[in-house]
């Protein structure tokens, strides 16, 4: 798991190349064009989804992995809390759906607060619950990159 702002992600770009274009995306796009939902970059192997909500508060969470995508999770408004763990400490819930990319989990783990211009990347092995309220449910705008791996 990575978490910094936007305007390091060069630091990051040697990582993969389409690591390297989810980010040069995250800063060339213009936010206000995005459509919600998804966003092809390049196809299925680069995509953006763009999403609008309010944040919930933590019961209402849910521990998620991908296997085939890493994610790169970009706060465009709003901030949020997003738990991380190891999958080596999660309980599977629900197991691995192929279609969707994830799979569900139970247990604990830290929480790091997001702010606008700040991403995080999530691997496979990166158990995550997005989408947490820091105080109270407040309005949330975030561009979730997904990277084929």
């Amino acid at each position: 798991m990575i978490i910094d702002l936007l305007h390091h992600s060069d630091h990051y770009s040697s990582l993969s190349p389409r690591i390297a274009s989810g980010l040069a995306f995250l800063k060339d796009v213009d936010f206000g064009a995005l459509k919600l939902g998804r966003n092809d970059i390049e196809g299925d192997s680069l995509y953006a989804m763009y999403q609008e909500y309010d944040t919930r508060a933590m019961e209402q969470g849910a521990w998620e992995s991908h296997r085939a995508y890493a994610d790169i999770q970009f706060i465009v408004e709003g901030e949020e809390l997003i738990g991380y763990a190891p999958l080596t400490s999660m309980i599977v819930k629900d197991a691995y759906k192929t279609d969707g990319d994830y799979a569900l989990y139970e247990g604990s783990g830290d929480f790091l607060h997001l702010r606008a211009g700040q991403f995080a990347i999530f691997w496979p092995q990166d158990v995550h619950m997005p989408g947490v309220a820091v105080t109270q449910p407040s309005a949330a705008k975030k561009v979730v990159v997904k990277v084929l791996l």
